[in-house]
């Protein structure tokens, strides 16, 4: 049964009117816009009791947090926002968990967002921090993570790696990784009622700013369409109340088709990104995450 603090989440989220601010076509050019300001100034990492004390540097013309460095396996992970949004508090709680119970750092890149700047700039970036990494570190002590557009990230660069003949991490653990940008499949309708905070016209705009002159339907933007062969194995997590689950689906059979090695978790009740939040089934999803890297 779903938890009490699952469903308040859920209720505020939705009770905030993100989705129907984004779903209006003249307050969602004013957000993107606003965004696109916000996201010129420098960031730093929202107040909290970190155990991991989380360091920013700056690589490459990219900001970076780095929480518990000095240990030798890194996590690089991504984070959600639709590729025009900056992290909020809980991705810097859940990766403050990464590090400080398992034996790996974690790198958490602020990566160039749109509607400045799409995917070919944080491309550029990952390869240059990757290969770097792997100059210090064993590809065998590297694990890619993220959550929504940053799963989908995670996911397209890995994909991207493959194709130059360039190492894979160890493993992918994605969050609700948005898999499609072009947003071709509708989201059903109950997910109207369901599901707070995923709103489809507003994606599908964000997939295009990211995308810029590249056809939406290419795999560095939409890992969906790529050849899924050769990739590190997966491990995913999505819930049956989020919009996304769709796509997911389709995702899992291609990964089937293609033979991929994919742990594919759906849980029942949780919305998008269900795991990072500060609720009890996120706990429990935590404790799998960190037992998965543990082997």
């Amino acid at each position: 049964m779903r938890s009490f603090m699952s469903s308040f989440s859920a209720f505020v989220i939705g009770l905030s009117g993100y989705k129907k601010k984004v779903a209006d076509p003249v307050r969602r050019e004013k957000y993107i816009e606003k965004l696109r300001q916000n996201n010129k100034k420098p960031f730093n990492a929202p107040p909290f009791p970190y155990k991991s004390k989380p360091v920013k540097e700056i690589i490459d013309g990219v900001e970076v947090f780095f929480f518990n460095k000095s240990k030798g396996k890194v996590i690089i992970y991504l984070h959600g926002g639709a590729f025009c949004e900056q992290p909020l508090l809980p991705h810097f709680m859940f990766c403050d968990t990464l590090a400080s119970k398992t034996e790996y750092s974690v790198a958490m890149p602020i990566y160039k967002k749109s509607p400045e700047h799409t995917f070919e700039e944080t491309y550029e970036f990952l390869e240059s921090f990757y290969g770097k990494l792997c100059e210090t570190h064993s590809p065998a002590d590297i694990v890619f993570m993220g959550d929504s557009s940053g799963g989908g990230l995670a996911l397209s660069f890995c994909e991207f790696l493959n194709e130059k003949g360039l190492p894979q991490p160890k493993r992918m653990i994605l969050l609700s990784p948005w898999l499609d940008v072009s947003m071709d499949t509708p989201f059903p309708s109950e997910f109207d009622r369901i599901d707070p905070s995923l709103e489809h016209s507003f994606l599908m705009q964000a997939g295009k700013n990211w995308a810029g002159s590249t056809d939406v339907h290419d795999y560095r933007v939409s890992p969906i369409y790529g050849k899924l062969t050769g990739l590190a194995p997966m491990t995913v997590y999505f819930g049956n109340y989020e919009a996304l689950i769709v796509d997911a689906k389709i995702f899992k059979s291609k990964c089937d088709e293609a033979g991929a090695e994919l742990d594919f978790r759906v849980w029942d009740g949780m919305n998008h990104c269900f795991p990072i939040y500060p609720i009890p089934e996120a706990k429990k999803a935590q404790k799998e995450i960190i037992d998965i890297l543990s082997k």
